[in-house]
């Protein structure tokens, strides 16, 4: 999902490579990096800036409503937000 232009929703399709190992023991299974999106996420980046954005004047449901999505996704990307910027500092080392 990408940042909605003229009140449109917008829906990136792409291919993506995918490297699996042939051997049957081994489960190494990922896909290629995507700049603009982290590891499997549905969404940019810069649409979960524009979500986190959003949620300064608007509750959740309010969200994604407006945006056509899940709660479930806007609450994922908070989480996210809140634990990158909020969460205890590691003191491993002090």
């Amino acid at each position: 999902i990408g940042l909605p232009i003229g009140g449109k929703k917008v829906i990136i399709r792409m291919k993506v490579q995918r490297y699996r190992c042939k051997n049957k023991d081994c489960d190494y299974d990922r896909q290629e990096s995507i700049p603009f999106a982290t590891g499997s996420c549905g969404y940019t980046h810069r649409f979960a800036k524009y979500v986190v954005g959003l949620l300064r004047g608007m509750t959740l449901k309010d969200a994604a409503n407006l945006l056509g999505v899940s709660w479930d996704t806007v609450k994922e990307i908070h989480t996210r937000h809140l634990e990158y910027h909020y969460a205890p500092p590691s003191l491993e080392g002090v």
